[in-house]
Parts: structure tokens; sequence; C-alpha cells
């Protein structure tokens, strides 16, 4: 594998081989665009491998695994992987050997990607707010209402979500719910940015798309969210009723 690396120029290096990194090398290939697969994961690397792609067993953030990706005569790079500091630190270290490569990072938090940009990076991506904004696409069409009913989108949808590590799910703010009385962005903040309310359907059947931060919860809403897999059943348990305590006849 090291052979046909040392034989490529103008080829793509990506860093890391999750769900991210898998969908991107799948597109790649489908384009013939030349890339190179970097994991810390043994693992990760045989599956690159198996797939046919040329990768690379080493830590991006190290000056000799990306040297050695032949990042001196690669046109881009993409950071991908799931961790937003590994993606600072990659990043910076692919800018100092390579000053005019193009570089796409990864963020996961919003406030990662100043941080990102001032590494050295071109461009930045947030996958939940891409996945956000396809939602938002779709919830203006006009079979938007049939869209959201048809609990929240179990269509291919959610199977494209779920390579990049998202998911589109309904939640009903349930009454007695810690939600009621809540501002959607207060909601959103408590996820760290793991994930976005895209629309609210109110109970008397009305649809909110895009709700503002300021928008208050009320007992019957169904929030559509889309976010981490990881995120998504904290959220939902935070929308049920607190539970009911009986003490020396007092019930609380």
């Amino acid at each position: 594998m090291c052979k046909g690396i040392d034989q490529l120029t103008g080829h793509i290096l990506i860093c890391g081989f999750g769900r991210v990194g898998q969908v991107l090398a799948s597109d790649l290939a489908e384009v013939k665009q030349p890339f190179v697969v970097i994991d810390a994961s043994e693992s990760r690397v045989a599956e690159a491998q198996a797939a046919g792609y040329l990768a690379l067993l080493g830590n991006a953030s190290e000056d000799r695994t990306l040297e050695a990706a032949g990042i001196a005569r690669a046109q881009a790079m993409a950071a991908v992987l799931s961790d937003d500091s590994a993606n600072v630190f990659v990043t910076l270290t692919a800018r100092d050997l390579n000053p005019t490569i193009q570089i796409i990072a990864r963020a996961e938090s919003p406030s990662t990607e100043r941080k990102l940009m001032r590494s050295g990076a071109n461009r930045v991506v947030l996958p939940a707010f891409i996945g956000a904004t396809k939602i938002a696409q779709m919830i203006v069409h006009p079979s938007a209402d049939d869209f959201l009913q048809e609990a929240t989108g179990k269509t291919h949808l959610n199977e494209d979500l779920r390579q990049i590590g998202l998911e589109l799910i309904g939640i009903e703010v349930k009454p007695g719910s810690p939600l009621v009385g809540r501002k959607v962005g207060n909601v959103e903040a408590s996820g760290q940015g793991g994930f976005v309310v895209v629309a609210i359907t109110r109970a008397d059947g009305s649809l909110l798309r895009a709700p503002e931060p300021g928008v208050l919860l009320k007992p019957g809403d169904v929030l559509v969210i889309l976010g981490h897999h990881e995120a998504l059943p904290e959220l939902a348990n935070s929308a049920k009723p607190l539970a009911k305590a009986t003490y020396r006849g007092v019930t609380a």
C-alpha cells in the first residue's frame, strides 16, 4: 500500500475512517478521485484496505504519518475524526507541513469552528447543521406536513443521515415535562451541539418551521429533532413527565 501512496500526486487525504470518512471515501472512489485513508485503528485501516482503498495506519496529527501519506504532494485534506480537538491538532500539523493544501475540517460543536479556522482550515463542516438545512428544505416543501406526520421521516432519509451519525426523530412534550415552558434555544444549548430543533408541531395541528430560539415549549408539542444518536435518548427522557412521589400523605 505504501508503494501505491508514493506514486500519488494531487490526491486527497482522509483523516479518520469513521462514518463520515467512510461516506467520503465511497464518494471519492465513485468519481475515481485518488485518496489515502489515515486512521489510528488497525481494524478500520484493514476495513479500508478490504474495500480496495489506499490506507495508512497512524496518528494523523504526527508529521511522519502525514508525510508518509504524501501530504507534500496532496491537493486537499479532510480532517473528519469524531473528536474536535483531534481535528484541530491534525489541521495544525497539516498546515505546517503544506502551507498551500486545501483543508476541510469536521466539527461537532459550533464553538470549535473558529479554532479550526485559526488552526489553518479553509472550510469547516458541521454535519448536524448540514443535515438540519437539508431537513428544513424538505419542511418548506408542500408535502412537509405528510413528512412530519409519518413518524417524522422514517424513510430513506434517516438511512442517509445514519451514515454520518445523525438521526431524525419526533419527541412529544408531555404535560408535566421539565421541557414545558422552556425556550427552544435553551433546550438546544443543553445538548451542547448534539441536536437541533428543526420544527415543532403544536397540539392544535399547526406547524412551526425553524422555530426561533425564544419560542416557548407547550404540553402536546411534538419536536422534530435532528441530532447525534447518543444525544437523543437523554432528550427523549427529559420530555417525559416528572415522576411523582408521596411522602407522609403529600404528593410532589
